[in-house]
């Protein structure tokens, strides 16, 4: 995850800097999808303004504000407020796949196989095709990342640590596996 601080109308002292990326990455706790969190702090007049903005999976943008003419009481609020959203983010995940679980198999006993014919062949007319661009080679951490972010089951990559193809998968109750074929 990756954690920028910003300041406008202030400099803020190293200690301080440091504790709120520490608050930050705190948040991992809470929600394990987040790529990168935006933290800017503000100093208006008399009191102290502090915005975060969480890039989330999936491309979800999750943020928090809080004000107070003390600035450490301005960054937990802050860092309180996005809690609380990125718990309601998760908890909406968790009731979105049980959703989708419970579709599946109800669904999953009315489907009849599409390439089942009489001869047992495949029709190559009903095999879908995708293309697929590799980027550069990448970690099975970035690819989790890709993998998330295009919100697909199935993601191909060049494994950078490894070397050659490999495959993550996403199965319905949302364990991942990594399929790494040997030649």
């Amino acid at each position: 995850m990756k954690i920028r601080v910003s300041e406008r109308h202030i400099k803020l002292k190293p200690e301080v800097r440091q504790g709120i990326k520490d608050k930050l990455e705190a948040l991992e706790r809470y929600l394990d999808r987040i790529i990168s969190i935006d933290a800017v702090v503000e100093h208006e007049k008399n009191h102290f303004i502090v915005r975060l903005v969480s890039h989330l999976i999936r491309k979800k943008i999750v943020k928090a504000e809080a004000q107070s003419q003390d600035l450490q009481m301005a960054i937990n609020e802050a860092t309180e407020n996005l809690k609380v959203q990125l718990t309601r983010f998760k908890e909406q995940l968790k009731d979105h796949r049980a959703h989708a679980e419970m579709e599946g198999e109800v669904e999953a006993g009315a489907l009849e196989d599409p390439f089942e014919t009489d001869s047992n062949a495949i029709d190559p007319e009903k095999v879908m095709r995708t293309e697929v661009h590799l980027r550069k080679p990448m970690t099975v951490a970035e690819a989790l990342l890709q993998l998330d972010a295009h919100n697909r089951d199935l993601f191909l990559f060049d494994d950078a640590e490894g070397g050659g193809l490999h495959i993550l998968h996403r199965h319905a109750d949302g364990q991942i596996e990594l399929l790494a074929p040997k030649y």
